[in-house]
């Protein structure tokens, strides 16, 4: 999984809270590290034709009540062609 290649690349240990959305062609794998003093969430997003790489890091000791919104953004986002750029559904 490119999550866990990119997790020992940089060294950030065990992972946990790992996890894999798939739903009207999007494929989002995601995985939690503790990379003291920081609390790190990476996601992979794909549409099957593009690739994306989402990272989330926050102090260990707070702003983790924010991943709820982070998780629900990466699951939102759609390529947009004409910008070449990843954009949230607003439908």
């Amino acid at each position: 999984m490119l999550v866990r290649d990119l997790a020992m690349k940089r060294e950030f240990g065990q992972g946990f809270d790992q996890s894999e959305y798939n739903e009207g062609g999007i494929l989002l794998c995601s995985e939690s590290f503790f990379v003291p003093p920081d609390f790190v969430r990476v996601w992979y997003w794909t549409d099957g034709k593009n690739i994306a790489l989402l990272t989330y890091v926050c102090a260990d000791s707070s702003g983790r009540e924010e991943l709820v919104d982070c998780e629900e953004m990466a699951r939102s986002l759609r390529h947009q062609q004409s910008a070449s750029t990843l954009v949230p559904d607003t439908k």
